[in-house]
């Protein structure tokens, strides 16, 4: 399962325009906006209970499903190590205490309740 994203490289740039207007005219309706303010809700919610459980986050903060979390005495690289071991891929660390999470704007209640089991897991491999 993961929980990172795409946004890596320039492929945008590969797409025809047309083919690109079309991607932005779909992601930018109110079904798909508000499931993503409802996702991003629930994200933030999963990770303040892990944060108050196991006083992990020093911050999390985001841009709707682009979210940033600061560990208060993890590793970023220590735990994308531990979230692969349990079957969750963390692509990205953006320094050394910060992770990126950036989810399919797409993604099921279902595959977020199973990538939080999964990184709950990850942080007690860690403590």
């Amino acid at each position: 399962m993961a929980i990172a994203g795409i946004m890596k490289g320039n492929g945008i740039k590969m797409i025809p325009r047309d083919i690109a207007k079309k991607v932005v005219e779909i992601v930018s309706t109110q079904k798909v906006l508000k499931g993503v303010m409802k996702k991003t809700f629930n994200f933030h919610e999963q990770l303040n209970k892990l944060s108050e459980k196991f006083d992990l986050f020093d911050d999390v903060r985001s841009a709707g499903l682009w979210i940033c979390c600061d560990f208060k005495k993890i590793k970023a690289k220590d735990f994308i190590d531990a979230c692969y071991k349990k079957g969750l891929i963390l692509v990205q660390a953006a320094g050394e205490n910060t992770i990126r999470i950036a989810p399919s704007l797409i993604i099921s209640d279902k595959e977020i309740g199973e990538g939080f089991k999964r990184f709950e897991k990850a942080v007690k491999a860690l403590k």
